[in-house]
Order: structure tokens, then C-alpha cells, then sequence
């Protein structure tokens, strides 16, 4: 940025304002991945809850590695996103010196870690919809309404 925009910035008061937006987004990141991973934990919890471990170990177990796999994959995105620049404030101020890490490779692993836990979480249930006792049209059904996840 050049300096003359940060004297028209800093007389217009705009650069306080994208200086708190840019805290702002800092901030949403770290919620957005704590939230969307809890969403997905919760909704493995309940196929557990629905489909009890005592009746299909398989299952359990399985749901209890994507949990893991879901869990450990949002405790490093949130440490990372935290710590995505030395010194921190240079995450939403880059006239402080210091350094980052490649932000477009973090977002680009995030999707993709993103994506997985979607297709894992939600190719979960399948065999078990197909095993329960119901004609096929329910269960086609249920695969549907279990599907309007993905959106």
C-alpha cells in the first residue's frame, strides 16, 4: 500500500474501520472452522444415538474414527489459523513485520479436509438406511433427506 493511500486512509478514518474488519474476519475464521467441525461431530453422535454400538460395532467404530479424523483435523485448522502469522496481529495488519504462512495453500488443504469430512460423515448412515426394515421408496426417501446435508 502506498503512502498516500494511508494518509487519505487515516484522515477519512476508513483505515480504523478496515482495520476492524480485518480483526473481524480473523476472528471468523477460527469460529467458522470450530463451528462446521462440531456440526459434524454432533451429527456422528447422532448415528450413534440412532444406530446403537451394541448392535453394529462396525458402524460405531467407524463413526468413532471419523469423529477423530474430524476432531484432529479441527483442533490443527484452528491452531493454525491462530498462529497463521508471527507476530498474530500481522494476520489482519501486514505493515507489521513479520511473516505468514501461504494462505492460499492453507485455504486450499482446508477445502479439501472440508470436502472429505462431508463425503465421510455423510456416506456413513448408507448401509445402515439399506439394512433397516421399510419398503424401498422410505428408504430412498431417508437417503434424500439425509442427503439435503451435502447442500
Amino acid at each position: 500500500m502506498a503512502w498516500g493511500d494511508v494518509l487519505m486512509r487515516s484522515r477519512l478514518g476508513i483505515g480504523k474501520k478496515l482495520l476492524l474488519l480485518e480483526q473481524a474476519f480473523y476472528l471468523s475464521q477460527t469460529l467458522y472452522k470450530l463451528t462446521v467441525n462440531a456440526t459434524k461431530i454432533s451429527t456422528c453422535y447422532l448415528f450413534l444415538r440412532i444406530f446403537p454400538a451394541a448392535q453394529n460395532p462396525r458402524f460405531a467404530f467407524a463413526t468413532r474414527l471419523v469423529i477423530a479424523y474430524i476432531f484432529l483435523y479441527m483442533l490443527a485448522s484452528v491452531v493454525a489459523t491462530v498462529v497463521e502469522c508471527v507476530p498474530v496481529q500481522r494476520a489482519w495488519d501486514r505493515g507489521v513485520e513479520g511473516h505468514c504462512i501461504d494462505t492460499t495453500a492453507f485455504w486450499y488443504a482446508n477445502a479439501v479436509s472440508n470436502v472429505l469430512g462431508d463425503v465421510l460423515v455423510l456416506g456413513l448412515p448408507g448401509r445402515m438406511v439399506w439394512g433397516l426394515r421399510m419398503r424401498r421408496g422410505d428408504k430412498v426417501g431417508l437417503v434424500v433427506v439425509m442427503g439435503f446435508g451435502v447442500l
